[in-house]
């Protein structure tokens, strides 16, 4: 310090360089954190998109309660395949989720078969030379 009671320039540099390590460390952590989520997500069938929840501070604990407490999708496809195996019946596929929002309106369903498509004339005969 110098008789004014302010840090020479020195000291203010080494504090600027050892924050932005600090930082660039915590970064490399949550990334890293980040990709072991996402793999994990994968891993037990949910889109590795919701690791991105982890982020977020009440959503990560919710997450990781979806996580303990209910049925993965690949534990679903484990049982489905032994009891295949096994000889039992398999359970059908449960149906797909609908997206939480869609901006397109339902539409009807196809009719059961489509229309015929519309015959070809014949190709046209050349003409016959007349015989005598």
């Amino acid at each position: 310090m110098d008789s004014a009671g302010h840090l020479d320039a020195g000291w203010a540099a080494l504090t600027a360089a050892a924050i932005g390590v600090w930082f660039l460390v915590i970064l490399a952590i949550m990334a890293f954190s980040i990709w072991i989520y996402w793999r994990i997500a994968v891993k037990a069938g949910y889109p590795g998109a919701y690791s991105l929840l982890m982020l977020v501070p009440v959503a990560n604990l919710v997450l990781l309660v979806v996580f303990a407490f209910t049925d993965w999708p690949i534990e679903l496809a484990n049982r489905r395949l032994r009891l295949a195996l096994a000889g039992g019946r398999m359970p059908p596929e449960p149906p797909a989720p609908d997206p939480p929002y869609s901006l397109v309106p339902p539409t009807s369903a196809p009719s059961a078969a489509p229309p015929p498509p519309p015959a070809s004339p014949p190709p046209p005969q050349a003409p016959q030379a007349p015989t005598s």
